[in-house]
């Protein structure tokens, strides 16, 4: 049991008292960190500071910007509107003096304006239609006897009714020949179609050279005057040809 004893006094005696904590190395030299601490605080608050004021400056500018936006279109509407007006008060304008204008108008003067058609000038040219190929032919003798094939010499054109003169037999090549009736005594023959001679060839083309009818209302005179179309007349009624009218 003494034994015992004696173990334990000396595991006491080996035992090591904890020692209290040793203080820090900077309080242990007696160093301050306040002012270290305190410094990064400000510059902390500092660009805190800096960042609510870039926020604060970009949430301006965009005010700005809006507003200025909104003040644009105002303008431009506004634009529009007095265009609109300044229209509307020239077109009562004009309707005021037009109207003023027309009260002044005779009643014929009035109607003209209303519709041209009741002015006495024409308002419009006047188109010719040109005769149409055997328009002027009322009647013919059986099959082709009334027609002939006929060469016109160049340089020429016939139309549709245009009296021709024969001056050369055909040949074994080609029609005889005619040219355009100078004089009532030379409408020998009728043109049925119409064309233009092409250098060096010449015209064909078919002609009524007796025994029809035809209406002296489509035939094309040309240069010939009343007096020689009452003799073409007569000239044609020797080849069976009659006009009437």
């Amino acid at each position: 049991m003494a034994d015992k004893d004696n173990d334990r006094t000396h595991s006491d005696d080996r035992r090591v008292t904890p020692a209290a904590a040793a203080p820090a190395a900077g309080y242990a030299a007696g160093y301050d960190n306040s002012k270290q601490a305190a410094e990064a605080s400000k510059k902390q608050q500092e660009e805190e500071k800096k960042r609510v004021e870039a926020d604060t400056q970009k949430l301006e500018e965009g005010r700005k910007q809006a507003h200025e936006r909104e003040k644009q279109a105002l303008e431009e509407r506004q634009k529009e509107e007095d265009t609109r007006i300044d229209a509307e008060r020239e077109k009562r304008e004009a309707k005021l003096k037009e109207d003023e204008r027309r009260s002044k108008l005779s009643p014929s003067e009035l109607a003209a304006e209303i519709s041209p058609f009741a002015a006495t000038a024409p308002h419009f040219p006047v188109l010719n239609e040109p005769h149409h190929s055997a328009e002027f032919i009322l009647s013919e003798a059986n099959g082709q006897r009334s027609r002939e094939n006929a060469y016109i010499a160049d340089p020429a054109t016939v139309y549709v009714g245009t009296p021709v003169k024969k001056t050369a037999e055909a040949t074994a090549t080609q029609p005889a020949t005619y040219v355009k009736a100078a004089t009532g005594a030379d409408c020998e023959a009728l043109c049925i179609y119409a064309g233009g001679t092409i250098p060096g060839e010449g015209l064909r083309v078919s002609i009524i050279a007796r025994d029809a009818e035809v209406n002296g209302n489509c035939l094309t005179w040309g240069s010939l005057a009343p007096a020689e179309q009452a003799i073409a007349a007569a000239t044609l009624a020797s080849k069976g040809i009659i006009i009437r009218l």
